[in-house]
């Protein structure tokens, strides 16, 4: 029931099985993945980022932030990639000045990815106007296997340890992703 399905083999590029790969869809959350990438080869996994009163008000309630605490960006990004934190999005965002120079910096990231028919309106997805093709995506999907493994490694933990730089309390961000279970 899939609108549009890409299959393909990453290691030697064959393709199984292609449908629709060139029809734009609302990208959701898959947004966060080329956040991770801005984030990390543009601002530095070591940044500082504040975590402010709008971003805890940001619409869902994964990631356990409150406003006030202090996180590192590589944090935030384990945190976003693993609760699906639209929060440490925002957080980003605003760490960078604002959500149109995070959507202009995403931009010019997928335009260096030849992620052509793709567009970035926020850093979470929570944007209808975060738009991509399947053909795009898989470009994304080879540049992370290719040059930044680690964003997928954060993908597939089950849960992540973290403490605000600023805190004494740990908490435990724990994966949205029903299909990771310790074995």
């Amino acid at each position: 029931t899939a609108q549009a399905v890409i299959m393909e083999s990453l290691d030697d590029r064959i393709p199984f099985f292609r449908s629709h790969t060139t029809l734009r869809w609302p990208m959701a959350s898959l947004s966060k993945l080329v956040t991770a990438l801005v984030v990390k080869e543009q601002i530095g996994l070591d940044k500082k980022i504040p975590i402010s009163e709008t971003a805890t008000q940001t619409l869902g309630e994964s990631g356990g932030l409150k406003s006030g605490e202090i996180y590192s960006a590589e944090d935030l990004l384990k945190i976003m990639l693993l609760t699906s934190s639209n929060d440490a999005g925002v957080a980003l965002e605003e760490h960078v000045g604002g959500r149109t120079i995070m959507a202009k910096m995403l931009n010019q990231k997928a335009i260096a990815l030849g992620m052509n028919q793709t567009n970035f309106d926020d850093a979470t997805g929570l944007s209808d106007f975060n738009v991509s093709i399947a053909d795009d995506l898989l470009k994304l999907t080879r540049a992370i296997v290719e040059r930044n493994p680690e964003v997928f490694s954060w993908t597939r933990m089950e849960d992540f340890l973290v403490q605000p730089l600023n805190g004494a309390q740990t908490k435990t961000a724990i994966s949205t992703n029903p299909f990771i279970r310790k074995a």
